[in-house]
């Protein structure tokens, strides 16, 4: 992954393959988990899937919550979503 963005439209790509990714793996009951969202585990992915994420939530595109601290991040639509 690169991890420089040489403009607003390329992390505006990042963003939207990362919903897609989303969208691939929710599950019949419409939940997805952060972990089948990223593709490899190295530092600069998972810290650009989460900020993704992040940017996706504050959209409204999509709900995201833990449990408990430092465990699973679980990913769903918003009502009406998709």
């Amino acid at each position: 992954m690169d991890l420089a963005f040489e403009n607003a439209e390329d992390f505006q790509e990042l963003i939207d393959s990362t919903y897609a990714r989303v969208i691939e793996s929710l599950d019949s009951q419409k939940l997805a988990v952060f972990s089948d969202i990223v593709r490899d585990k190295t530092r600069p992915e998972v810290v650009f899937t989460l900020i993704s994420l992040l940017h996706l939530a504050t959209q409204h595109r999509i709900l995201m919550w833990q449990d408990e601290a430092f465990r699973e991040i679980f990913i769903s639509l918003p009502e009406g979503g998709q």
